[in-house]
């Protein structure tokens, strides 16, 4: 007696087959759905989990109150920013050294005693504060220390920063602006700052 392939099998009436079978596509397609939407929250939640928030700001005085002029970045976010471009300005204009800036801002030019450092490249782990300009009163004459102090508010950063993942946002304090989701990180359309 030869073998006969295995058939679904049916109730043998018609209609009652069809819902049986419609039941089924719909409880897989509502599956699919729900995998789809659970992968996409775990994609979220991961992007959560690595999301750098990076912020400019100067300052006058170090925490426990000692005077020095600072220009930092700080990364506000839970994962680390990859730094792709960054860029300073003065009154509008951008310098791509700390010596053009301080000839722009200050009139005063660097020295050994003011201490800078490179952000482009580089990656500023979550809660880290990165001071790429430190100007010291000890370091530098009284009149220059006063002009780099009224200067500092109209020093803007230009900057372009990426997650471990690959998400990417761009702000420039000189419009204002709050880091926004960009694509990818788009070619320096101003000078590079490199210390």
């Amino acid at each position: 007696m030869p073998d006969t392939p295995d058939r679904p099998h049916r109730t043998g009436q018609f209609a009652l087959d069809i819902i049986i079978a419609s039941a089924a596509i719909i409880v897989s397609a509502a599956s699919l759905w729900v995998a789809l939407r659970a992968d996409q929250t775990q994609e979220q939640l991961l992007k959560s989990t690595v999301w750098p928030y990076v912020q400019y700001d100067s300052s006058d005085a170090t925490a426990n109150g000692s005077k020095r002029i600072a220009f930092e970045v700080r990364n506000a976010g839970v994962g680390p920013a990859i730094v792709r471009s960054v860029a300073v300005s003065y009154n509008g204009r951008y310098y791509g050294t700390l010596r053009a800036l301080m000839a722009a801002c200050c009139k005063v030019v660097p020295h050994h005693n003011m201490f800078a450092s490179t952000l482009h490249d580089t990656v500023i782990m979550a809660h880290d504060t990165v001071t790429f300009i430190t100007i010291l009163p000890s370091k530098i004459d009284a009149a220059s220390y006063d002009r780099i102090l009224a200067s500092r508010f109209h020093v803007k950063v230009q900057m372009c920063y990426c997650s471990v993942l690959g998400d990417c946002w761009f702000f420039n304090t000189l419009n204002g602006e709050l880091p926004t989701e960009v694509r990818k990180c788009p070619p320096a359309q101003q000078p590079q700052y490199q210390t």
